[in-house]
């Protein structure tokens, strides 16, 4: 494998960190699979495809989804009549 060096500003270091982090790599290895998506070098598999995660890393990112998502505002359902039947649902075709 060949060696590249980078000079980056801080700011770009700083939050490639934070993005690495996130998803649970390594900088060199978040980096790295950023430079494949990008050319195309994604060993088979769809391009922007994330590289499997181990199961701490899936659980620690779906916590982090349901984190996000818990920060959302309710969505109000509509209100149903009592009465209403499975036959309601279907007025469309019988």
């Amino acid at each position: 494998m060949a060696t590249l060096t980078l000079e980056l500003p801080e700011e770009t270091r700083r939050r490639l960190e934070d993005r690495a982090a996130r998803s649970g790599q390594p900088l060199e290895a978040y980096i790295r699979g950023i430079l494949e998506t990008e050319m195309g070098l994604t060993n088979g598999a769809p391009a922007g495809a994330r590289p499997a995660l181990s199961a701490r890393q899936a659980v620690e990112e779906f916590d982090r989804w349901l984190a996000e998502l818990e920060k959302l505002p309710p969505i109000p359902l509509p209100v149903v009549p009592s009465d209403w039947t499975r036959e309601d649902i279907y007025f469309d075709h019988d």
